[in-house]
């Protein structure tokens, strides 16, 4: 960022003095006693003399007294009570020291410059008491305040000074009055800012200025005061004003004081040396020349520094904004991070059931798009998109409210499992969706597991147990079936002529044939050693259920070739129909005395339980 006011062919010691300035490397001078015990009553001497000089009135009062508000900015800049009465001393000493030389007596040059540190204080009191000392000309509140602390503090001691002038030189009181009170004024508002801003300038550089644009509009400045002060014919001075204006709203606060100072200097300067619209010509009305000036500077600077504080405030405010978007785009990226790296997908709804956050998690699980699933897409609309999406569910599923608490399952086209849960909160409803189709898998596999024969793969007993116990029960009062209880003839003999090896081959083929020859909805389970069982569904016609045994009779007689070994193999088999208010283990037991008919009467052969075949079987089987 480049203030440069000068152009590259200068001296490089003259860009340098400038750059200087303009990084605030002078800032050291503001922070020791050599600065306020010398440099600062120096400076306040010259500009006495300078405003004595060239600036008198013929009531002997100057124009503008830069002198009081080189001394305000200077004590505004130090922290220290000594340094700050120790340059009020030295300034006050330098001034009645400079009275005298022009010329005036013991007592005016005394009182006039005790008027000029009272002035100072009161202003610094004042600066103090409302702005804490800290003097940030962008910000309008402070601006104003620093005006009207100036026009105040002004007032006693010009009030004093114009009797102490009249007294010794029997000057007009209130032309002295008002020359005295403008003129200090001026020197409070014109000096005071562009001191403070050059040494300690703050947050009052505008950024983003590039040199040529300041290069041109100080030249515009310095053009328009050729004009207006070139001349004494036409008054142009409003002509200055927006130019002033133009530098505040580009440059800032800082760039504004010194445009004003330049302007006032320029101004007095060309009034007393006889150029410009309010030429002295000591042959009118000089003072109302002067009063003329001094309130052009006066509403140029007001115009100036209210229009550089409110421009700065709007950039300010403009970067804190800019500042807390950024922040909460940055927020809004880390939190959409935050919610892409979970396993879960999540979407987050208002109190108007809206989306306003949702992760990609989300949309994968359910084949969304991003575009078409955006901030603030109701509920309802979601719900749409999630039916027309290739994972959509296989049949409508109301699941829960979306307002309700809970925790519901729902399975898609694609046979993965969602677990919705849903939790209300004061604003609004969080929904987290874990896919527990790997879960719900593991749990299958391990009721696989658990309800089936590890041999042949069919059911085994705590799975028959089960189906037959549901078949029993209430719900199932009206539905007609039977139950085989089926064992193998002679197995022993197989496995202890052929091992247990071959045992198990023999049963796989079991378990095999009877499958073939039942339904598929019918159940055939291996429930015991050689044992096994059949829910023959529909099977209340003993008609049915002594062919489907017939049939299984026959398919197993088919010739088993083990290890190179040819066996012949035959069944048992006791069929029980179910009955009304028969349960489960009654049933059981009346298969049971069935299939016992049989092997007492040489096996490979089928018996229905009645109550006239095999009445003391089952009289004894209930009583045992």
């Amino acid at each position: 960022m480049h203030f440069a006011l000068l152009p590259a062919h200068v001296p490089v010691s003259v860009r340098w003095f400038e750059t200087a300035i303009e990084d605030n490397h002078f800032a050291w001078l503001v922070t020791g006693d050599r600065f306020y015990g010398r440099v600062v009553p120096l400076l306040f001497g010259i500009c006495v003399c300078v405003a004595m000089r060239h600036t008198q009135t013929e009531s002997t009062v100057a124009a503008i007294w830069p002198a009081n508000g080189l001394l305000l900015a200077a004590l505004l800049l130090s922290d220290s009570l000594r340094v700050r009465l120790h340059t009020v001393v030295g300034c006050f000493g330098i001034n009645v020291f400079l009275n005298l030389v022009f010329g005036q007596s013991i007592g005016l040059a005394a009182g006039s410059a005790g008027v000029n540190v009272v002035e100072v204080v009161i202003a610094l009191l004042l600066l103090e008491r409302l702005c804490g000392g800290h003097l940030d000309f962008g910000e309008l509140r402070t601006v104003i305040k620093f005006i009207a602390v100036c026009l105040v503090s002004a007032t006693l001691p010009s009030v004093a000074g114009a009797f102490i002038i009249a007294a010794s030189t029997g000057a007009d009181v209130l032309a002295a009055l008002s020359v005295w009170y403008l003129g200090d004024v001026m020197g409070l508002l014109v000096i005071t800012p562009a001191v403070a801003l050059a040494l300690r300038p703050g947050g009052s550089v505008r950024t983003g200025v590039e040199t040529s644009q300041v290069v041109t509009l100080y030249a515009g400045l310095i053009a328009v005061c050729a004009l207006v002060f070139g001349q004494t014919s036409v008054p142009m001075l409003f002509v200055v004003t927006p130019v002033c204006v133009a530098i505040a709203f580009q440059l800032g606060p800082r760039h504004a004081a010194f445009a004003t100072l330049f302007l006032s200097i320029v101004s007095i300067y060309a009034t007393y040396a006889g150029f410009g619209p309010a030429a002295i010509s000591h042959t009118s009305d000089d003072t109302a020349r002067v009063w003329l000036v001094q309130l052009f500077c006066l509403v140029n600077l007001f115009t100036t520094l209210f229009v550089a504080a409110a421009v700065a405030e709007r950039d300010a405010m403009r970067e804190r904004v800019e500042q807390l978007s950024a922040a909460d785009q940055n927020n809004r990226r880390t939190l959409d991070a935050a919610l892409d790296a979970m396993n879960q997908g999540l979407c987050i709804f208002d109190k108007e059931l809206k989306i306003v956050a949702r992760n990609d998690r989300f949309l994968q699980m359910y084949a969304l798009s991003g575009d078409a699933v955006t901030i603030g897409l109701p509920f309802e609309s979601l719900v749409k998109l999630c039916a027309h999406s290739p994972c959509s569910m296989p049949v409508a599923e109301a699941g829960l409210p979306l307002l309700a608490n809970g925790d519901v399952d729902q399975l898609l086209s694609d046979n993965r499992t969602i677990r919705i849960s849903q939790r209300r909160t004061p604003n609004g409803v969080t929904c987290t969706y874990t896919d527990i189709t790997a879960d719900r898998q593991a749990e299958d596999a391990l009721r696989h597991i658990s309800m089936h024969d590890a041999l042949t793969g069919l059911p085994n007993r705590r799975f028959f147990a089960e189906e037959l116990s549901r078949l029993c029960s209430s719900g199932h009062a009206d539905e007609e079936f039977c139950v085989m209880l089926i064992d193998v003839d002679h197995f022993k003999h197989v496995n202890d002529s052929l091992g247990h090896a071959a045992g198990d081959e023999l049963l796989k083929v079991v378990g095999a044939r009877l499958t073939s020859c039942v339904r598929e909805f019918d159940t055939v389970a291996r429930i015991g050693g050689d044992e096994f069982a059949i829910i023959l569904h529909d099977g209340g016609e003993t008609l049915l259920a002594h062919d489907v045994a017939r049939r299984i009779l026959e398919a197993v007689k088919r010739p088993v070739t083990i290890d190179g070994h040819v066996e012949l193999i035959s069944l048992s088999i006791g069929v029980a129909r179910k009955e009304p208010g028969i349960n489960a283990d009654v049933l059981m037991k009346r298969a049971d005395v069935a299939l016992y008919s049989v092997k007492q009467n040489g096996r490979n052969n089928v018996k229905i339980f009645t109550a006239a075949g095999v009445t003391e079987h089952q009289a004894a089987s209930e009583a045992a």
